[in-house]
Formats: structure tokens, C-alpha cells, sequence
């Protein structure tokens, strides 16, 4: 019972969330353009591109070349990271072929971990290579999808322009809703902090380390852009990425809620509903 009203629930949502996708898909006009085009125009500044639409393939050369340069500057932080700061439990730097893996890993959105994330990277790393890769690979998946779903709808004649795809979702998408899910997560037990891992003596004598970070405004990137990578080794199974019920909740409905949303879209843009229903079965 409870399996069907969680599903019921996170269709109702998603069905209605996808409307708001829509209008950043067709970069229509919204209530919220007071709050993010000032900030978007501010990180196409930095960018330093326009917003001209592209063809597909300079729209897949973008992507390639922007996921490349951002593979690459992963890699090299996570090579020096023993040297940088936020490494207040002294961990050492990844070896080379495990930052390759690393890298990459989290680049393409498949997340495998072959270190330890209690010993294995730092906060700096944590923060700035594992969270800003769920952000950036989920996006740029997002992106792509966009501009293929423009062209096979027919809805317009334009594949679009990647940098403003990829800045729109995560300012207007994942930006908002990773900071709403990280506060209800902290709210639950949740830690985030900069805080070096706790030392205990046990009931037996011995001292033992108690990992913990910023582990909340990772986790929730992590389940909205359905990245696999946790904070801790044991991922959601810990009690500090995951306490209570209401966290699993949390962590559960954001998980589905993109994915989900992105099928209603896509009959949205259809704009003959039921298609979406076709796919989901």
C-alpha cells in the first residue's frame, strides 16, 4: 500500500513539474526569469559564448569539448589534492591511475568508486570534483536529450545552443532543488560540515574515527541527478547519508522525480498526451 501511494504521489508531481521543464526546455518566459537570467547571462559572460543556436554537430563538439576540459581539470585536483585545502583528516593524493578512473567515472555519470570516500579525496574534492561532476553530468545529459527531443518532436526547426541548455537546467533545475532537498536532509540528521572526522574511544579501549563532511548538499545532487557516487563508502546504506525514513523518503522521491518528469515531457512536447504513459510501460 504504502509502494502505491509513494508511486501515486511522485506521478502527480512529476506530471506537474514537467510543465515548469517544458518552459526551460522551450526557454520560454516564467515567473522565476527575475531570479536566474541575471545569473545565467552572469555565467555566459564567464563562459564567454553567445547564444546563437548551433548545428548538431557543433552542438555535440561543445559538449565533447566542454566535458573534456572539465575531465581534465578533475583529474589534476584530485592528483594534488593532499596539497590543497579543506583536508582537515590529512588524506593523501589519489594515484594516478585511480584520479583517471575517478574522473572519468563521474564525467560520464556512471559513478563507479574504486576509493575510499572516507580516506580517498578530501572536502575540497569532495565538493568541487564528485558534486560539481553530478551537476555537470546530469546536465549535460539533460542537454543532449533536449536538443534530440527538439528535432524528433518537430516542435521547432532548431537543435539549440548547449551552453545555454546546460546553464538553464542546472540554474533554474538542479541548483534550486539540490538546495531544498539538502536542508530537508539536514533536517533529518544529515550531516554537513567542514568539520574534521570525530575521534572516539570505544567501550573496549580503542580509538576509532567517525567519518563525516559535507555530506547533505552532495547527497542531494547525488539522488536528483541520479548519480551513484556517495559521500561515505557504504553510500545510502550509512546512517549519515541515510538515518531515517523520512530521509529514505526524501532520497527515494528525488530520485524519480527527473526521470519521471522528463517522460511527461516528452508528451508535452508531443503534445498528444498518453505517449509518455506508453514508454513508462
Amino acid at each position: 500500500m504504502e509502494i502505491i501511494l509513494f508511486l501515486t504521489m511522485m506521478v502527480m508531481i512529476t506530471y506537474v513539474f514537467s510543465g515548469y521543464l517544458y518552459r526551460v526546455a522551450l526557454v520560454q518566459s516564467s515567473r522565476v526569469d527575475l531570479i536566474f537570467t541575471r545569473f545565467e547571462n552572469m555565467c555566459f559572460k564567464i563562459i564567454g559564448t553567445d547564444l546563437e543556436h548551433m548545428s548538431a554537430k557543433t552542438y555535440v563538439k561543445h559538449f565533447l569539448a566542454f566535458n573534456g576540459f572539465m575531465g581534465f581539470i578533475t583529474f589534476v585536483l584530485l592528483i594534488v589534492q593532499q596539497w590543497l585545502f579543506l583536508n582537515p583528516n590529512h588524506n593523501l593524493n589519489q594515484s594516478i591511475d585511480l584520479a583517471f578512473n575517478t574522473a572519468i567515472s563521474f564525467l560520464t555519470n556512471s559513478n563507479l568508486q574504486h576509493y575510499n570516500g572516507e580516506s580517498d579525496v578530501t572536502y575540497l574534492t569532495q565538493m568541487i570534483v564528485m558534486t560539481y561532476l553530478m551537476f555537470t553530468s546530469s546536465a549535460s545529459g539533460y542537454a543532449v536529450c533536449i536538443a534530440m527531443l527538439r528535432r524528433l518532436t518537430g516542435l521547432t526547426n532548431i537543435i539549440g545552443n548547449f551552453y545555454q541548455d546546460i546553464v538553464r537546467f542546472i540554474v533554474r533545475v538542479l541548483l534550486p532543488l539540490s538546495c531544498l532537498i539538502s536542508i530537508l536532509l539536514m533536517t533529518q540528521g544529515v550531516p554537513q560540515t567542514l568539520h574534521a572526522n570525530l575521534m572516539i574511544r570505544t567501550l573496549s579501549g580503542h580509538i576509532q574515527h567517525i567519518a563525516f563532511g559535507p555530506i547533505a548538499s552532495l547527497e542531494s545532487i547525488k539522488h536528483l541527478g541520479t548519480n551513484g557516487g556517495g559521500f561515505l563508502a557504504g553510500n545510502s546504506a550509512t546512517p549519515f547519508e541515510n538515518p531515517n525514513i523520512w530521509s529514505n523518503f526524501i532520497e527515494m522521491g528525488s530520485m524519480m522525480l527527473l526521470p519521471m518528469s522528463m517522460l511527461f515531457l516528452f508528451g508535452r512536447m508531443l503534445s498528444r498526451h498518453g505517449n509518455e504513459y506508453i514508454v513508462m510501460r
